[in-house]
């Protein structure tokens, strides 16, 4: 049975033939077994009708007239809905901009709440990268643009003229941008919305909006919780069985697909990034990957088929899912909370070094994988393509220290007062070199980040993940300066009383330590601390660079 896309609730009694009409399914008569039935348990409470009256097929269906009226001007639409296509949905599909674009010129959001609420949610997350000030959220900075100046992207204008100093600065009001829509698009949900019916598309499609732009404020965790909630609406729906999609390829199962990976997607890497578990395990769907079509080949002229010369821009995205695969597992084993139960004895002596090898290997068949298109080279042309490479890849090097950043063992002089009293017992060291396989992941990482820096385009980055990247790799290169300075100070004091072991410190550092006496040592130390604050100075360049427009950037510098 297709899965609707217009409409909010399917009447129980219809069902989709073979030739994809529907007809009435008729059922016993009922007239007798009524008289029997005790009205306690077989009518409605007060308070059910008060929340399924709103998805009921009788009940009004329509936006409140009083929040249409605060939707932001036509003009301003066209802007954020272009803007939307072209720096969010290229490297997460949701929506088939064709399919979008006739529903909104036909004015479905005048007649269907949650249509409504998704186009909110679009232009605030269409927002981030708009220069009109009718997004912002403050009142006194949505004045009408200049006619002559309408809908400049970011790109237009050059990101030193905005250089925010503290939150409640004028700089930085463009941390508000989008802020309206989504009030609005709140109070249309809160005006029509329910928990008793069924999820739909649209509701599904607006969490999953929903969850993007929160990401982008200080209270991100939130996203997670709206993620896991669009996530669960969609299960109800049954959007996460394969045999929901049977038959042949259609716009509706295609979107379905869409926007339940996007949530699935997001809620794996949000619990990751937050320590929490992911909401579905891979064992618990079948769902195919979306269909590697681009918009334009959609429907029966095109046989839904890629042309072979075209590469797919939605490739990126399965790619993608593939990652996430890597990251759940991850979490779901050397991240979780109650090792005792996670093999069942399985695995004989230390799961560690298995996990980590069976996780290796999940890395390298990913590279390879990869078509040549989306494989990282500085040298990439098309922005596209070098942006969703920038993305696949970074995320890539941050698996790859998701999966090693728990075994990188304390400094060996720490005090015992300042471990961790879960390894007060110090479990067999695992036999890959945790730290430097860390540090290297991170310089890889950013190496791309850099480059992306140095083009100044906003067109060439995707800024949620470009931040991620930065602030982890950030972190990853203090604890290594750190450690670095720690064991600098501990070896002069040794050098003082005459007492140094070389090879200890070969072991713990990180890096290979040349063969010398202890002041080559040393000197190697001082090398390896200013190549390291070197990189920590280019991510936090990076990071300064997007926070004037990006709200949780703020707290990380």
């Amino acid at each position: 049975m297709q899965m609707n896309v217009e409409t909010q609730g399917e009447a129980d009694n219809e069902e989709a033939s073979s030739t994809g009409s529907k007809t009435k399914l008729k059922g016993p008569d009922n007239s007798r077994v009524a008289m029997t039935r005790r009205p306690e348990f077989w009518q409605p409470l007060r308070w059910e009708l008060g929340l399924g009256k709103v998805n009921d097929p009788s009940s009004l269906q329509a936006t409140p007239v009083a929040l249409l009226k605060r939707f932001p001007p036509e003009d301003l639409c066209d802007i954020l809905i272009d803007l939307y296509f072209t720096h969010s949905n290229t490297y997460f599909p949701l929506l088939h901009r064709p399919t979008f674009q006739k529903q909104w010129e036909d004015k479905l959001y005048e007649s269907n709440f949650w249509f409504a609420a998704s186009c909110l949610m679009l232009f605030a997350v269409g927002s981030r990268w708009c220069t009109d000030e009718r997004v912002l959220g403050d009142p006194e900075n949505r004045n009408d643009p200049d006619p002559s100046q309408p809908g400049e992207s970011m790109d237009q204008e050059s990101s030193e003229n905005i250089a925010p100093e503290c939150p409640d600065s004028p700089e930085n009001k463009w941390w508000t941008a989008g802020l309206p829509f989504f009030e609005i698009a709140r109070d249309v949900i809160q005006s029509r919305a329910n928990l008793v019916h069924g999820g739909t598309l649209f509701e599904v499609q607006t969490l999953s909006l929903l969850g993007t732009f929160l990401r982008g404020t200080k209270t991100f965790p939130a996203a997670w919780l709206v993620v896991s909630a669009g996530l669960r609406r969609a299960i109800d729906a049954g959007a996460h069985r394969g045999k929901i999609y049977r038959g042949p390829s259609n716009p509706d199962n295609e979107l379905w697909k869409r926007a339940f990976w996007n949530l699935v997607v997001f809620d794996r890497i949000g619990g990751v990034i937050l320590g929490r578990s992911v909401g579905i395990a891979e064992e618990d769907f079948d769902a195919d990957f979306p269909s590697e079509v681009d918009d334009a080949y959609w429907g029966e002229a095109h046989g839904w088929k890629q042309p072979e010369n075209v590469p797919s821009t939605i490739s990126a995205f399965n790619q993608f899912i593939k990652l996430t695969q890597i990251v759940a597992f991850t979490a779901r084993t050397i991240y979780a909370i109650n090792k005792t139960k996670l093999f069942s004895g399985l695995i004989k002596g230390d799961w560690r070094n298995e996990v980590i090898s069976q996780l290796n290997t999940a890395l390298d068949e990913w590279a390879q994988g990869v078509p040549t298109y989306l494989k990282w080279s500085e040298d990439l042309s098309d922005p596209v393509f070098y942006s969703q490479s920038a993305m696949l890849w970074t995320t890539y090097h941050l698996t790859r220290l998701l999966i090693y950043r728990p075994f990188i063992p304390p400094p060996p002089l720490l005090p015992q007062s300042l471990r961790d009293p879960a390894h007060a017992v110090s479990p067999t060291p695992i036999s890959f070199p945790s730290l430097a396989i860390c540090i290297s992941s991170a310089r890889a990482c950013t190496r791309i980040l850099e480059h992306q820096l140095r083009t100044q385009s906003w067109h060439m980055i995707f800024v949620p993940n470009f931040v991620n990247a930065a602030y982890t790799c950030a972190g990853l290169f203090l604890l290594a300066l750190w450690d670095l300075k720690g064991q600098q100070k501990t070896l002069a004091k040794f050098q003082d009383a005459g007492v140094v072991d070389i090879d200890a410190t070969r072991s713990t550092a990180g890096f290979d330590v040349e063969d010398g006496d202890i002041h080559t040592v040393l000197l190697s130390f001082k090398e390896k601390m200013e190549e390291l604050l070197t990189d920590i100075h280019i991510l936090i360049e990076a990071l300064e660079w997007v926070k004037p427009r990006w709200e949780f950037v703020g707290p990380m510098v």
